[in-house]
C-alpha cells in the first residue's frame, strides 16, 4: 500500500474533472513552511483544486503563510497558516493526554462546516504523517495511522479503522459531490448573472469564527461509475500492529 495507491483509488471513486485542479509553486510553498508536503495531498491539489467534499470537509491548498505569518500586515485570513495556527491553539487547549504530540507538529489540510478540523502530524517521512481529526462538538482530537487520501477513501466506503467518522455527511459516500473554489466561482457568476444569489456556508473553522467562506453551488457530482474498491490496493496494512484510530 503506498500514497499513490491510495490517491488512484480515491480517483476511481470520485473521478478528476478536466481542468479542476490547482498549479501550486510547491518549492515556495515547501521552503516558506520548511517541511516537504505529502505526495497524495500534492496530487490532490493538483487533480481537484481546493476540493469541497460533500458541502461538509474542505481541502485546503497551501500558501507561503504560514502559522508565523498569518498575522502580518496584509496576509489573508482563512488560509492554510491561519487555520493552522487555530488547530495548534486547539491543541494547547484541549490538553490531550492519549496523542503526545507538540502543538508546532500539527498542520492543517481540511477543515469542515461543523468546525472540525483535519490536520498531519508531521512527523517521519510526509507519505506517512498520521492524520489528526479535531472533533468539535466533542472537543476529542482522533489520530489515524494513515494519510490524506488513504483517511478519505476509508471515509467514503465506510471502511474500518474510522468509524469516528460516522455521523459524518461523507460516511459511505461513493458518490460525494465535490467542487472547488473555482467551479463555484463560475457557478455563482452564472447564477448572478440569471438574477438568483449564491447561499454561502461560514460555518468553517478558524480564529474569529470562519475558515472560509465556500458557496453551495449546485455543481452535479460526476456522473462516471466508481471502479468497485479493493481493499487490497489501499486499506488495512497487515505490518501494522494497530491499523485503528487512537483516541485521547
Amino acid at each position: 500500500m503506498t500514497a499513490q495507491n491510495c490517491f488512484e483509488a480515491f480517483t476511481e471513486l470520485l473521478p478528476p474533472r478536466p481542468g479542476s485542479g490547482l498549479a501550486v509553486d510547491w518549492a515556495a510553498v515547501e521552503e516558506a513552511w520548511g517541511l516537504e508536503f505529502p505526495s497524495d495531498y500534492k496530487n490532490l491539489i493538483a487533480r481537484y483544486g481546493d476540493v469541497l467534499l460533500g458541502d461538509y470537509l474542505q481541502v485546503i491548498a497551501p500558501t507561503t503563510v504560514t502559522p508565523e505569518t498569518c498575522d502580518e500586515p496584509g496576509a489573508p485570513r482563512g488560509g492554510m497558516g491561519f487555520i493552522t495556527a487555530d488547530a495548534r491553539e486547539t491543541w494547547a487547549e484541549t490538553e490531550p493526554t492519549a496523542i503526545e504530540a507538540e502543538p508546532e507538529e500539527l498542520v492543517t489540510w481540511g477543515a469542515a462546516s461543523s468546525a472540525d478540523l483535519f490536520c498531519w502530524l508531521t512527523r517521519g517521512e510526509p507519505d506517512k504523517w498520521a492524520v489528526m481529526v479535531f472533533s468539535h462538538g466533542d472537543d476529542i482530537w482522533t489520530q489515524y495511522d494513515f494519510g490524506t487520501a488513504e483517511f478519505l477513501v476509508r471515509v467514503l466506503n465506510a471502511q474500518p479503522g474510522v468509524e469516528a467518522m460516522k455521523e459524518t455527511p461523507l460516511w459511505g459516500d461513493r458518490n460525494s459531490s465535490y467542487v472547488n473554489s473555482a467551479e463555484r466561482r463560475r457557478a455563482r457568476g452564472k447564477r448572478i448573472g440569471q438574477g438568483s444569489q449564491s447561499t454561502y456556508d461560514e460555518g468553517f473553522a478558524g480564529r474569529g469564527g470562519t475558515a472560509g467562506q465556500p458557496v453551495r453551488d449546485s455543481v452535479p457530482p460526476s456522473t462516471t461509475t466508481p471502479t468497485p474498491f479493493d481493499e487490497r490496493d489501499c486499506g488495512p496494512d497487515p505490518d501494522r500492529a494497530d491499523d485503528g484510530p487512537l483516541r485521547p
